[in-house]
């Protein structure tokens, strides 16, 4: 292939500039809280995390964890 038939090959988004601004994957999320998968998905359970379905996937609203680590430990 020459030059001018080179296709973009940029991402479709900046992975480390949106990590912070999509919705994060249950992993993703227990990373970030430090905890296991089912305490995750009993926080969800109790509404203490919002989540979505997409098919089978879950996915946490990435405001919902901002909310919940900004909390100061035991002050619910």
């Amino acid at each position: 292939m020459d030059a001018t038939h080179k296709h973009d090959t940029s991402p479709f988004f900046d992975a480390a500039r949106d990590e912070f601004l999509r919705d994060a994957t249950v992993a993703e999320a227990r990373k970030i809280l430090g905890c296991g998968a089912t305490v995750m998905y009993a926080m969800i359970k109790r509404k203490e995390l919002s989540a979505y379905k997409i098919g089978s996937a879950t996915r946490i609203r990435r405001a919902s964890l901002n909310t919940l680590r900004s909390v100061p430990f035991g002050s619910e």
